[in-house]
């Protein structure tokens, strides 16, 4: 019975992010993403080339759309949840993993990332895929567990350099563990290590081609910022909205009991989960303190294991299940709130902060491109100053486009040489959340803004595109 639930459950949600895939559009960085998918490389300045590896399966597979690019989410999604769930029976019961299954499901950050192809949703797969094998390699103690899970944190570094940091929690849980410390001295973890630094050796060797931009981005530069506690008051706030605020609230229950029973009872499993998942969301936390960067979704996977704990230390009482069907009403209005304002704007957020429309226009302003090519007397190249328009114009149009903007790399400089563009006119392309002027950024014989789109959603205006004619380009100011 447990089981079959279990498959209702995921089946119908499958469904629902299936229609949500057809209709929505993409979001900046996956359709930055999709642009990787059509320069396949070893690596990228932003991150590992995972993400773009799947979306260029998927859409050579069955060609490109909104669909297909979001298809490898919706699979990822669907198979970490799969194997939270076959994980979770394994350690405790078919109960416990319906509950704990369905708790990381109706998760927000979870649930919609089951929309959007970013590195996350491989890296989420992988990571949980990893903790299933280290698990049952310290249970069964068969070795081929811990060549699997190198594979499987190779992977998980190929998606994201989050991926990195799960040998540390692995070897801190064989540090700590009386039970399993003898696998320091055996030579399957680091056989395990070795598999994983092969299959994550493209990045290093693309990282080596570039003079290790990449890692002095996601490593050093990119967590400048000084010491800052309103910035990790910021970092709480936003795992309440993250997470939903009671799901948030029993996953740190969860850590509480797992470190209760794990290290005042002895029992190995909780100590595993507990040090495979909350040092996770203490590094993030502490990090959020001096990056200037933080992302609130950093440690969502670290919260898995809180969940785990949870359900599996409470004992799923009639007091605890009435808690967690309340989190679940909570959970799916938030779902509610945040998909259906994807698709019609209800809320009074301002235009510019609703990052729900950065969904929309691309194909008006494609249109224009169109309109304003046939009528000039001369070929032009497509220009913008942001990688995030630059990555919408190309998946619109399907052309080219070039971005450049001083004092801020992206993947783009490593395809484009400005010197080939001298003395060719372009249309730059900028809107109003994110509005700059090409004449403070580039030396052009002659700038005339040709066209304005509005885009309107709800009856409301919610952004302005603005299209300039831009003659004889000498470079950048």
């Amino acid at each position: 019975m447990m089981k079959r639930k279990f498959w209702i459950i995921l089946g119908v949600v499958t469904v629902i992010h299936g229609l949500i895939n057809l209709y929505i559009g993409l979001g900046d960085d996956e359709a930055y993403h999709w642009v990787w998918s059509n320069h396949l490389a070893l690596s990228y300045y932003d991150h590992p080339p995972m993400v773009a590896y799947i979306i260029w399966f998927f859409t050579r597979i069955f060609g490109t759309s909104f669909f297909t690019v979001h298809l490898g989410a919706l699979v990822c999604v669907t198979l970490f949840i799969m194997i939270v769930y076959e994980w979770a029976k394994e350690m405790f019961s078919w109960r416990e993993a319906l509950w704990a299954a369905t708790i990381v499901l109706f998760i927000p950050i979870f649930f919609v990332g089951g929309t959007v192809t970013v590195p996350d949703a491989p890296l989420g797969l992988f990571w949980v895929l990893t903790l299933w094998w280290v698990y049952r390699a310290l249970k069964e103690s068969k070795s081929h567990y811990w060549y699997l899970s190198g594979v499987a944190i190779g992977l998980s570094s190929l998606s994201k350099y989050n991926g990195l940091i799960l040998p540390g929690l692995i070897f801190l849980y064989l540090i700590f563990s009386r039970e399993h410390r003898f696998w320091l001295f055996r030579k399957e973890p680091y056989i395990a290590l070795l598999i994983m630094l092969i299959i994550f050796s493209p990045v290093i060797v693309w990282n080596y081609q570039h003079h290790w931009l990449s890692f002095q981005f996601q490593f050093l530069s990119r967590h400048r910022g000084g010491l800052s506690f309103v910035r990790f008051l910021q970092f709480i706030g936003a795992q309440f909205s993250y997470l939903a605020p009671l799901a948030f609230v029993y996953a740190c229950l969860g850590f509480y009991r797992l470190a209760k029973i794990g290290f005042g009872k002895k029992r190995w499993e909780y100590q595993y989960l507990f040090l495979t998942s909350f040092p996770l969301v203490l590094l993030f936390a502490l990090n959020s303190f001096v990056s200037r960067s933080f992302k609130p979704h950093w440690p969502a996977l670290g919260y898995i294991g809180g969940i785990l704990g949870g359900v599996s230390a409470g004992g799923l009482t009639r007091k605890e299940r009435n808690f967690l069907k309340i989190n679940f009403l909570v959970c799916i209005l938030l779902i509610g709130i945040t998909v259906g304002q994807a698709f019609y704007p209800f809320l009074p957020i301002p235009s510019k902060q609703d990052i729900t429309n950065d969904l929309y226009g691309w194909d008006k302003v494609s249109q224009a491109i169109n309109e304003i090519e046939r009528e000039l007397p001369k070929p032009i190249f497509l220009l913008t100053d942001r990688y995030q328009n630059g990555a919408h114009l190309s998946f619109a149009t399907r052309k080219g486009v070039y971005t450049f903007r001083p004092r801020r790399l992206s993947q783009f400089d490593f395809w484009q040489d400005i010197e080939t563009l001298k003395g060719k006119d372009a249309i730059y392309i900028t809107h109003n959340r994110y509005f700059k002027d090409p004449n403070d950024i580039y030396i052009f014989q002659k700038i005339e803004l040709l066209r304005e789109i509005k885009l309107v959603r709800g009856g409301r205006e919610m952004r302005t595109f603005y299209l300039y004619y831009c003659q004889n380009f000498e470079g950048l100011k």
